[in-house]
């Protein structure tokens, strides 16, 4: 699904149960003044989600260039093309899923 605004990918997100999501820009063109718009999409997203832990990721020309834009852009882990999202994704909850495992408090 895509919705056409950031309130209704946030309703989406309210409704349902998500695991992650990913935000994908342009695989033609880099985007960088994106990165602001993105860590406010990212952030409401995360704000509005039933899923406490939602895993955001980013994939796009401006990730494949500059990686190290993912921390900026507010996402957990980022891809330079879609093409590899399913990794990127499964990575980014194993990582979740590891550090809920370690801070989780013995019974």
């Amino acid at each position: 699904e895509v919705p056409a605004s950031d309130q209704a990918l946030q309703n989406i997100l309210a409704d349902e149960h998500f695991d992650a999501l990913d935000l994908s820009l342009s695989t033609a063109f880099s985007r960088q003044h994106w990165i602001p718009r993105l860590a406010l999409t990212a952030a409401g997203a995360r704000a509005s989600s039933r899923n406490p832990s939602l895993v955001v990721v980013a994939s796009g020309r401006l990730f494949s260039e500059h990686g190290d834009h993912a921390s900026e852009a507010g996402v957990d882990r980022s891809s330079p093309s879609s093409y590899y999202i399913d990794e990127v994704i499964s990575r980014a909850l194993n990582q979740r899923d590891r550090h809920r495992s370690f801070h989780r408090p013995e019974s």
